[in-house]
Formats: structure tokens, C-alpha cells, sequence
């Protein structure tokens, strides 16, 4: 789950990709979404909740609420 520039993923049972920018990756978004989707696939299980996850350059913070 290595993305370069500001992204907010936001799982709701959905697969969905919300950029604030899209400086390197541009029409990409779908396939970012299907990795990102692949990924919380495993995750979900487990965690079961809304996940919100910010990724600014090295900075990764995930929130459960």
C-alpha cells in the first residue's frame, strides 16, 4: 500500500478511491481502487469497521471509527 502524493481511501463496504490530488497517477484511480480493494479484502475480516486511511507521503495514519 505505497502510494506517492495525498490520497484519502475511504472503505465503506465499497471500493472506492477519494483524491484530494492526483499529481503522479491521474486516470490510474480504478486501478489504484482494485489494489486497494484487494488489500482490504484481507483486512476486513479482521478490523470489521469503517476504515478511513490517509497516506501523505511517508506519513500513514489509519483511524477505525
Amino acid at each position: 500500500m505505497i502510494v506517492i502524493g495525498h490520497y484519502r481511501w475511504v472503505w465503506a463496504g465499497g471500493s472506492e478511491v477519494s483524491t484530494a490530488t492526483k499529481p503522479f497517477y491521474g486516470k490510474r484511480t480504478v486501478w489504484l481502487s482494485s489494489v486497494k480493494a484487494m488489500v482490504l479484502q484481507v483486512l476486513v475480516p479482521f478490523l470489521d469497521q469503517m476504515i478511513w486511511v490517509n497516506i501523505r507521503e511517508s506519513d500513514l495514519v489509519a483511524t477505525l471509527k
